[in-house]
């Protein structure tokens, strides 16, 4: 393996967990051909620079508590990332617990009515379900909380 390639990719994958797709990639883009790529790929692997569950973990806590991304949309993202099914399912069911992802629904709900405020009630909840979507949550989880939360009014 070339090392100046070696040295490049390591500090590549030391600066954040990347998925395997996102190095190939980078490797692509600096013309290692695809048998060293994947030798690169598996010496990473073996010394735990790279790791798509360890990835995907990332990946979701970020997306989840940071950026408050719904399942729809991380699911989405990591599947471009070509990170396999049954990963994704087991690390969304382990870091995002069903109490906190409702949770996370009910204060968006509650922000975006605020910025509504001017507007009638139906269209309110229009405006707020169409975000919520648009962040990737699921309309049977947001329903229940937009009607249960516009009957308090």
């Amino acid at each position: 393996m070339e090392s100046e390639i070696l040295k490049k990719i390591y500090q590549y994958c030391a600066y954040q967990d990347r998925s395997t797709a996102e190095v190939r990639k980078k490797l692509t883009e600096w013309d290692v051909s695809r048998e060293e790529q994947e030798n690169i790929i598996a010496h990473l692997e073996a010394e735990r620079f790279l790791d798509e569950e360890r990835f995907t973990r990332s990946f979701v806590r970020g997306k989840f508590f940071h950026k408050s991304w719904g399942r729809t949309k991380i699911r989405h993202e990591l599947r471009l990332r070509t990170i396999p099914a049954a990963v994704i399912e087991r690390v969304m069911n382990q870091e995002i617990p069903p109490e906190t992802y409702q949770q996370t629904i009910e204060t968006l709900i509650t922000r975006k009515r605020s910025e509504y405020r001017s507007d009638s009630p139906e269209k309110q909840k229009e405006k707020i379900f169409r975000f919520l979507l648009q962040k990737g949550f699921e309309s049977a989880y947001i329903l229940p909380v937009l009607h249960a939360d516009a009957d308090d009014d």
